[in-house]
């Protein structure tokens, strides 16, 4: 997985709960939201929103684009995360 354009790719189950975790103590309370599409060659489409509150008290918002690769079995293979700017409109 690619959080980033800039960061080395993350391979493997430990070094994504290792992200996860890191990422995670430094939140008081978040939300996420998310929605789905199939593209025409077959890949995932992921949108999603995060929205916290830090340990700190300040507020953040994110929100990106993944794009999964699935195999046979439905397991990921590759996972491309774009950062996007959150859609503000109501």
């Amino acid at each position: 997985m690619q959080l980033r354009d800039d960061q080395q790719p993350l391979t493997g189950a430990p070094a994504l709960r290792e992200l996860c975790a890191g990422i995670a103590k430094g939140l008081a309370d978040s939300k996420h939201v998310w929605t789905t599409t199939v593209l025409d060659d077959g890949r995932i489409a992921l949108r999603w929103l995060h929205a916290s509150r830090r340990v700190d008290d300040r507020l953040v918002a994110l929100s990106g684009i993944e794009y999964a690769t699935l195999d046979a079995d439905g397991l990921i293979t590759s996972l491309d995360n774009r950062m996007v700017t959150p859609d503000s409109r109501l």
